[in-house]
């Protein structure tokens, strides 16, 4: 079976590889030694499909398999066409983009043609691929269930985060009043309402929250925070100039927050922002889910609350607050995961494994 020091990648996409998925699994790849070839493109239209077929012909040949970066299935059929039979084609799907577009963003599209579109890509884009990439375990089981993957044609490789940018920050003092900050898009699955009025029940506790992010329900929460005329909470909408300043954002408070919508897609899924916050070695607290149990323990990691419930919400993050102690023990099993599982080296390694594990499969095959 190959090594990482003998294995050679060709990494193709139409998407940034500055994304964070694939800016993780593109170093992670390389500090365990294997050579990389970067083969993107995010040029519109048809023509991109021209680029690509360029820049792969320089490295026809020079590599053990080729792997679709994220989001991909759009491109899954033409990586299948420059490999050639040659090499096997992995697709990083991470998640299924039925659930990413249309029960995220968009779910009263559910039965439109819009989302068969969808299915289709999903459909087509991970059947063409020998082996399919996503980001949980709970995940390759839809993925299995629902025919995207062949049984064990999916495989689970955490997302992590940027090693570089999120790491513990203790020169960055802790803000005045003890924070919970929520960070993402503030979509249906986030239920940043519930976070809103969490926030409203700890009023008179000394708590302020921060909530940085956009998206579809970004005017709803804006009337949700003046109609309680609540002054704990901040609403921020800017982007930060680079992952270094949001890890400096986020150690500077107490508590972060993950997602708490009673919604399907949860079970499955983990935020980067729960990478990210075991890695810098702040106290998460979020709703129970299977995804995230992947990953942390409730009470030893992270604290998991009910779905869609604010008064339980409310007093976790109390909790953490009125217990010092406990908020640096939840830090530090989070912190432990996250090195165990999701590091730069932890990826590193699980993506070797899985990409020289399709390599000898393929080769058996031809």
């Amino acid at each position: 079976m190959l090594s990482g020091a003998s294995l050679r990648v060709c990494y193709l996409g139409i998407s940034n590889p500055g994304f964070s998925r694939n800016r993780v699994f593109i170093r992670a790849l390389r500090d365990a030694g294997v050579t990389v070839h970067e083969c993107f493109d995010q040029t519109p239209g048809w023509r991109r499909y021209r680029n690509l077929y360029r820049k792969h012909r320089a490295l026809r040949g020079g590599y053990d398999v080729m792997l679709v970066g994220y989001p991909g299935q759009t491109v899954t059929w033409f990586a299948r066409l420059l490999a050639g039979g040659h090499a096997p084609v992995v697709l990083d799907a991470l998640a299924s983009r039925y659930e990413a577009d249309v029960l995220s963003r968009q779910p009263g599209k559910r039965r439109s043609l819009y989302a068969l579109k969808m299915r289709l890509i999903d459909f087509f884009g991970c059947r063409l691929a020998h082996l399919v990439l996503v980001e949980t375990e709970a995940q390759a089981r839809y993925f299995e269930a629902r025919g995207l993957a062949k049984p064990g044609g999916a495989a689970r490789v955490f997302s992590g985060a940027d090693d570089d940018a999120f790491h513990p920050r203790p020169d960055v003092a802790k803000r005045s009043r003890f924070t919970a900050i929520f960070r993402g898009r503030l979509m249906s699955e986030a239920g940043v309402c519930h976070v809103v009025d969490a926030a409203a029940l700890l009023a008179n506790e000394g708590v302020d929250f921060l909530i940085v992010g956009f998206g579809d329900k970004l005017e709803e929460i804006r009337s949700q925070i003046s109609r309680l005329r609540l002054s704990n909470v901040t609403l921020e909408t800017r982007n930060y100039p680079t992952l270094a300043d949001l890890a400096v954002l986020l150690a500077s408070c107490h508590v972060s927050l993950g997602q708490f919508e009673d919604h399907e897609r949860l079970s499955r899924t983990i935020p980067h922002k729960a990478f990210e916050t075991a890695a810098v070695g702040v106290p998460y607290v979020t709703a129970r889910a299977a995804g995230i149990s992947e990953i942390f323990q409730d009470g030893e990691s992270a604290l998991f609350v009910p779905p869609a419930n604010p008064r339980e919400l409310a007093a976790a993050i109390l909790r953490i607050k009125n217990d010092p102690a406990l908020g640096r023990r939840l830090a530090e099993g989070a912190s432990l995961a996250y090195h165990r599982l999701c590091d730069r080296q932890a990826i590193g390694a699980r993506l070797v494994s899985v990409l020289a594990a399709v390599c000898e499969s393929f080769s058996k095959r031809r």
